[in-house]
């Protein structure tokens, strides 16, 4: 079993790569949109 602090940790880095994910789909479909219109 993970202990708090590593379990934390991991958890705040999974929503940290989850929320870069999220941004850069975000920016690729603004683009996509502007280029489209």
């Amino acid at each position: 079993m993970l202990n708090t602090a590593e379990h934390k940790q991991l958890g705040e880095r999974f929503v940290g790569l989850s929320n870069a994910c999220h941004r850069q789909i975000n920016t690729q479909s603004q683009q996509h949109w502007m280029a489209a219109l």
